[in-house]
């Protein structure tokens, strides 16, 4: 079995939104329960509420980025892609075409399903750069632009 993905998916998936949520949503707890007396900064209606808002749209923006990625690996024609929760097999027929975007030190790839599975008509991942480049060299007709 070729892994196609990279071996960060598994930091980007599971820690980094675990930290986030840990971190600062503990931080937006404590910046509602504590004592304006002390700390009048944190008490302010303007600091909380602009806390807030930072809160959940760097949380939308870690669900619709960052939590979907998946592990995606390629064995004898089928493209087995997991969440680490449930994991779906599907040939390599079903793929549409693969795009592509390089963003420095990572490459996001896309799988463009025919149909709409468990994981929606895209799946996005890492791509681990050798095991990657082996695919699309050895698959060119998925990468037609």
């Amino acid at each position: 079995m070729q892994r196609l993905s990279s071996n960060f998916t598994l930091f980007f998936k599971l820690f980094v939104p675990t930290g986030w949520v840990s971190f600062f949503g503990l931080f937006a707890v404590v910046i509602f329960l504590v004592d304006t007396t002390d700390k009048p900064l944190l008490g302010t209606t303007e600091f909380r509420i602009g806390y807030l808002i930072f809160f959940v749209v760097f949380l939308t923006l870690i669900y619709f980025t960052i939590f979907q990625l998946k592990r995606v690996e390629y064995e004898d024609g089928h493209i087995f892609a997991t969440d680490y929760f449930k994991t779906i097999t599907f040939p390599l027929e079903n793929i549409v075409r693969i795009s592509k975007m390089n963003l420095g030190i990572f490459t996001v790839v896309w799988l463009h399903l025919q149909s709409k599975g468990i994981f929606g008509k895209r799946i996005p991942f890492l791509a681990k750069r050798t095991n990657f480049k082996t695919f699309e060299s050895n698959h060119p007709q998925l990468f037609k632009k």
